[in-house]
């Protein structure tokens, strides 16, 4: 029993530390995404047909240029990138 109570918590807390960015791209793409530490977790440019999946712990950083080649998903759910889109591009924080 004592085993339960203890591998519960860190079951839990593994949850909640790790988050998952999935990101499909329909034309080339400059992508940047760092995590809540700043460790650069992706610094590329992706092409047309590419994924790519990130995981690590939010907030997250993310850069994306253009944002409108992007399928982007956050915990597997689909976030519309269109508000935080500027000229094109990008560039803001995303929080559980």
């Amino acid at each position: 029993v004592d085993d339960h109570t203890i591998s519960l918590p860190n079951v839990s807390t593994a949850k909640q530390s790790v988050d998952t960015l999935d990101l499909r791209f329909s034309a080339a793409t400059k992508v940047r995404i760092a995590d809540a530490n700043g460790q650069e977790l992706a610094n590329a440019t992706k092409q047309s047909g590419e994924n790519l999946t990130v995981q690590g712990q939010s907030p997250f950083a993310i850069e994306l240029n253009p944002a409108t080649a992007v399928e982007f998903r956050f915990n597997n759910n689909v976030i519309d990138l269109k508000p935080y889109t500027v000229n094109g591009m990008v560039n803001f924080r995303l929080s559980r």
